[in-house]
């Protein structure tokens, strides 16, 4: 090109052919260019196309690879769901459980997991897994004072019978008829109920 440049300075020097010449080679020449642009232009936009294409096959392939994890999950789930209601249906037979509490107490698992997952847990359900890890705690401490309810009964039994008399009075000064006696409590009734 810098040929032509300088050719064209001086147009004295070379006949009108040359330069005519010339500037069929300059135009081959910008031709070859553009030829060569679009050939560039057309082999990007193939790589890109290309490139894209294989994005959306990588983009497909995700995709297909997430639902089949995500029907192998549910699968998994159901038959989890499936031999836990089995593993239910025994415990509630070997326990002597109504169905209908049964299926309350699923539901409550269910609600519980779902809130879990959810991300919406409630006081409630909070209330109510401390009331179950408290329970054996309840479950002692009732029969403690079960027991401890039992021997004051006793000791009312052995030591608070109705008071008989021989017809004397009592030094105190109170006046008690003979073969009188005092009940003080239902076991003192069930006890002058036995025999009479």
């Amino acid at each position: 090109m810098l040929n032509f440049i300088r050719k064209r300075k001086k147009p004295t020097e070379s006949p009108p052919e040359v330069i005519l010449e010339e500037e069929r080679e300059e135009t081959k020449e910008s031709e070859e260019v553009k030829n060569t642009d679009e050939i560039d232009k057309n082999y990007i936009e193939t790589k890109e196309d290309e490139i894209m294409n294989e994005e959306k096959e990588e983009e497909v392939k995700i995709e297909e690879k997430v639902a089949a994890e995500n029907d192998n999950a549910i699968k998994e789930e159901e038959s989890a769901e499936e031999k836990f209601e089995a593993m239910a249906k025994a415990f509630a037979t070997e326990r002597n459980i109504a169905e209908s509490d049964m299926e309350a107490g699923i539901k409550v698992l269910k609600d519980i997991r779902d809130g879990w997952m959810s991300g919406e847990l409630t006081t409630d359900m909070l209330a109510l897994v401390m009331r179950g890890l408290e329970y054996d705690k309840a479950v002692k401490e009732a029969r403690e004072a079960g027991e401890i309810a039992g021997r004051n009964t006793q000791i009312e039994e052995k030591y608070m019978r109705p008071i008989e008399s021989d017809g004397l009075p009592h030094l105190a000064g109170s006046n008690v008829r003979k073969n009188s006696t005092r009940i003080s409590s239902i076991f003192d009734l069930a006890r002058h109920a036995s025999q009479v």
